[in-house]
């Protein structure tokens, strides 16, 4: 732990990377969507901005690919040499990197909620430093894992960015109904879960106003209400699996879990390296 400490700290660049690819998420979606109004066409934009957190497990894969491979080439030959454990490598490698993810989430919520007015409450800002923390967290697992698969970092960032932008596009917000196989893969997917948390913690409670010329015929707006166009996402608790606490629930079950998967694969990789 001390010498990987060492070694993040003797490359300031790695640090500044690690926070600075969230703040700059964070900037450009802010100079796109700060502040959103509540008139109609905020709706779209609302959505568009709610879209845009599936891409935190994008920056998470990132963060990984720029300090895991180096670390992994030399925990495989030290490995191989018997100085220390599959275990206490990836336990080093994920406690570390826990204050850069913290950080980042923070920033980042605080610009949903201050720049884009989004998560405006204490009760909406730690909603959304959760889910942006977990969303980093199974980025850099992703990573992890098909690094451990994959030698070529290429090959892996290849594939990772195939799996990442599937579990984006199926999300809930592009498609409404979408076949079965989607449906269950949605399940093991943290990306839909976070969107939902978000979604809901969001639109809840929030008035949508219009002008005469978008009323319609009975003098009412096209959407009033955040529950309204929450039930048009079918992200009602009575649409879906459950309540708040249900999705948040599932949501840290699926980080551990994909935590769990990518110690899994590298310890496999360590075993049939030294077999």
């Amino acid at each position: 732990l001390h010498r990987s400490f060492l070694n993040i700290k003797r490359q300031p660049l790695v640090i500044s990377t690690r926070i600075t690819q969230a703040v700059f998420l964070g900037l450009l979606q802010a100079i796109f969507f700060a502040r959103l109004d509540n008139d109609q066409q905020s709706i779209q934009s609302r959505i568009g901005n709610l879209y845009e957190i599936a891409s935190l497990v994008f920056i998470g894969m990132l963060n990984c690919i720029a300090v895991f491979p180096a670390e992994r080439n030399v925990f495989y030959r030290e490995y191989v040499e018997g100085d220390y454990s599959t275990f206490s490598f990836f336990i080093t490698y994920m406690v570390l990197n826990l204050p850069f993810l913290i950080v980042s989430a923070l920033v980042l919520a605080a610009m949903f909620g201050c720049l884009m007015n989004a998560a405006n409450t204490a009760y909406g800002f730690g909603m959304f430093t959760f889910i942006m923390f977990c969303l980093m967290f199974v980025g850099e697992c992703l990573g992890v894992a098909f690094c451990a698969v994959f030698y070529h970092i290429g090959f892996s960032v290849n594939v990772m960015s195939a799996v990442i932008s599937v579990l984006a596009v199926i999300c809930g917000l592009l498609g409404l109904d979408m076949p079965k196989l989607i449906t269950v893969i949605n399940y093991i997917s943290p990306v839909r879960f976070a969107i939902w948390i978000a979604t809901t913690v969001s639109l809840e409670n929030l008035e949508f106003t219009c002008d005469e010329s978008e009323r319609l015929a009975n003098g009412r707006c096209p959407i009033e209400t955040g529950d309204e166009l929450l039930e048009l996402y079918k992200m009602k608790p009575h649409q879906c699996e459950g309540d708040m606490t249900f999705h948040v629930w599932v949501l840290v079950l699926l980080t551990v879990g994909y935590c769990t998967i990518a110690f899994l694969l590298l310890r496999l990789r360590c075993w049939a390296i030294s077999h």
